[in-house]
């Protein structure tokens, strides 16, 4: 089990908000593909892929014939080759069919293309539906990382508990059983503020959405989780889907009674918007432009790689450091009555 412990606490707000057309009422996930960001419609809808331009500009859809939409929650790029839907959504923790599709050879022209799937089973669940504070078998994110498929439970446990459950899957035709990774603590609740409705996968790291906020995994390597950045939206919607291509952020919600949405978001996310300067203030750092010095309370700070490596330090000798020339991703060493701290930080200077 991880526990979160967040670097940055921030807000965001979009540098771009594009009203979806009006055949998109319910979009439940969104991808990335060269110039283009494909979107799809949740469960019932009819097995449509939308395509828009980065500008949010409405290129058109196309129809896949012939495939069915149960519960569509998710979709990815694998290269750029094969697009994997995930029709997994299971809101009363009762299907025993829950599948993911995976196109080939997709032809935008004519809409033809080549069609397999992947049938799932949890490992761990053994009733369908479960006892209500076992309600753990609803999904609406997954990952593709490598030939590996990491599926983010939506936690829908009374009493909340909190957590969500991490499955891995092989990104490959067949029949399978899950295997349990890990599970990721979000939050006390209620659950609506802190279930997990999507995730992205890129340049190595890993994005999860709630409908008030993202968290984002840094040098997201070997699927196990570190202390994210938590960034907060400036407006609550029913948000379900993402996507991220350094630096935008792009996110999708649903058409709402009551929160604003269909809407499709973009937001510039930047290392220096995610990381306040409250946070090197509470390692005793101050930070001034991209300078950084101690405060009187910190004897010292040592700067390491992610391979354990020394690379800097701050003391009564060398009293400033220039963020430039430091990695991304580090974790610094401080020194406060006594006691050694270690925390892992994010560089703002470097995009």
């Amino acid at each position: 089990m991880f526990g979160l412990s967040q670097l940055g606490l921030g807000q965001i707000s979009p540098d771009r908000t594009t009203l979806l057309d009006q055949d998109i009422p319910e979009a439940s996930g969104i991808a990335k593909r060269n110039d283009t960001l494909w979107i799809i419609n949740d469960g019932g809808s009819p097995p449509q892929l939308f395509l828009y331009g980065l500008k949010g500009d409405f290129l058109g859809s196309v129809a896949l014939s012939g495939v069915g939409n149960v519960d569509w929650e998710a979709i990815s790029w694998q290269g750029d080759s094969v697009l994997w839907i995930a029709d997994f959504g299971n809101n009363a923790n009762s299907r025993k069919n829950l599948k993911f599709y995976s196109v080939r050879n997709l032809n935008l022209e004519n809409a033809s293309f080549d069609l397999d799937s992947l049938t799932f089973t949890y490992t761990n669940q053994s009733a369908f539906p479960p006892q209500i504070s076992d309600l753990h078998f609803d999904a609406e994110a997954f990952v593709l990382k490598n030939d590996s498929i990491l599926i983010f439970t939506k936690n829908r446990s009374n009493p909340y508990n909190g957590f969500c459950y991490v499955h891995y899957l092989p990104a490959e035709n067949g029949d399978f059983k899950t295997f349990l990774l890990d599970s990721v603590f979000t939050g006390q609740g209620p659950k609506e503020l802190n279930w997990i409705t999507d995730a992205s996968y890129a340049m190595d790291e890993l994005w999860l959405l709630s409908h008030g906020y993202v968290l984002r995994f840094s040098n997201f390597t070997s699927a196990r989780f570190s202390s994210p950045d938590k960034l907060i939206f400036d407006a609550f919607s029913q948000k379900e889907g993402v996507a991220y291509f350094s630096p935008i952020l792009y996110v999708v919600d649903e058409v709402n009674s009551i929160f604003p949405g269909g809407n499709l978001y973009e937001y510039k996310v930047e290392f220096s918007s995610s990381i306040p300067r409250s946070t090197y203030n509470q390692l005793g750092i101050k930070l001034n432009n991209c300078k950084i010095s101690l405060t009187d309370k910190t004897k010292s700070a040592t700067f390491y790689n992610l391979k354990g490596q020394k690379i800097a330090i701050l003391n009564h000798e060398v009293k400033n450091l220039f963020l430039t020339n430091l990695p991304k991703v580090m974790i610094v060493q401080y020194q406060q009555n006594n006691a050694y701290i270690n925390q892992k930080i994010h560089n703002p200077c470097l995009k």
